[in-house]
């Protein structure tokens, strides 16, 4: 219930915040930097490959032998589940239809961490950016605020929770949370490299954010790097219900970074053309593969 009373204060908020925005700012959008469009699109490949890198180290740690063809399909799959779902946290719904029975609690604890590595890359970047630019201009870029000791702890929690989760008291009483010690024994670096893949595809979607804005003829420069992690780390912990984010992101990016230009329209339109490239079309590719069941 709460989860649904706040998203639809954020759905709320973001048509308040559309109504704002005049006929003359939405009529000056225009792409005036193609180049740095396509090269946004290229970067989708980039990120949605760093994300099958995760997906092939959690087979490879769960020691669950498949064909290329086979993960690769259950991957796309996964993306529509995913999208489909509140927070991003099915797609190993879609993942499950090509893979045997026994396999699949090993592929749903471990894709679930894999979710959960890049939650805490969100954490992670968007503590950096409250220390780097602040939460607005006018508070600076100190951590010394009650926002910034609350992210401290938050990414401390997170941190703590995520490497030691399965030595947690009320976790290892948990019988479907037993397995989960046996898997991290087949690679003890596991959960590390999965945040640092995360961690590089944070990058790679906070540099679209970046070219995406700078081809619509917003000026920007290095700081914006800092709002645009404050945008994820913000709607990594608004829930959400369905879309991928949808509508929490934009509404988040408006309030942080439509002050630091004089066109809110192209903030929304930038935010809604990156949802598009990096979450729609994937999960429009993924749709002939949903309940395709194989070796089941």
């Amino acid at each position: 219930m709460i989860k649904i009373l706040l998203f639809f204060i954020v759905f709320w908020l973001f048509f308040n915040q559309i109504k704002r925005i005049t006929w003359d700012e939405w009529n000056t959008v225009r792409i005036q930097h193609f180049p740095l469009l396509l090269l946004a699109i290229s970067l989708v490949f980039v990120n949605w490959g760093l994300e099958y890198l995760k997906w092939n180290l959690t087979l490879k740690t769960a020691q669950i032998s498949s064909n290329r063809t086979q993960k690769t399909k259950a991957f796309l799959a996964g993306i529509l589940t995913g999208l489909l779902t509140p927070n991003l946290l099915g797609n190993f719904i879609g993942r499950l239809f090509y893979f045997q029975r026994r396999d699949r609690s090993a592929i749903i604890l471990l894709t679930l961490f894999s979710n959960g590595a890049q939650f805490l890359a969100s954490i992670l970047f968007g503590v950096i950016a409250i220390g780097w630019v602040g939460l607005s201009e006018k508070i600076g870029n100190s951590l010394s605020t009650p926002y910034g000791y609350l992210s401290i702890f938050a990414l401390i929690i997170v941190l703590l929770t995520y490497f030691f989760f399965e030595r947690l008291p009320f976790i290892r009483k948990r019988k479907q949370f037993q397995k989960l010690d046996v898997l991290f024994k087949n690679d003890t670096l596991f959960r590390f490299k999965l945040l640092v893949i995360s961690s590089l595809r944070h990058f790679v979607f906070s540099l679209q954010y970046i070219l995406v804005l700078t081809s619509v003829g917003i000026s920007v420069d290095f700081t914006w790097m800092g709002w645009i992690w404050q945008v994820f780390f913000w709607a990594t912990l608004i829930p959400s219900l369905w879309m991928g984010k949808l509508f929490v992101r934009e509404s988040i990016a408006l309030l942080i970074l439509a002050p630091l230009t004089t066109n809110s329209a192209l903030v929304l339109i930038s935010s809604i053309s990156l949802w598009i490239l990096n979450q729609a079309i994937p999960a429009l590719v993924g749709i002939p593969f949903l309940g395709k069941k194989k070796n089941v």
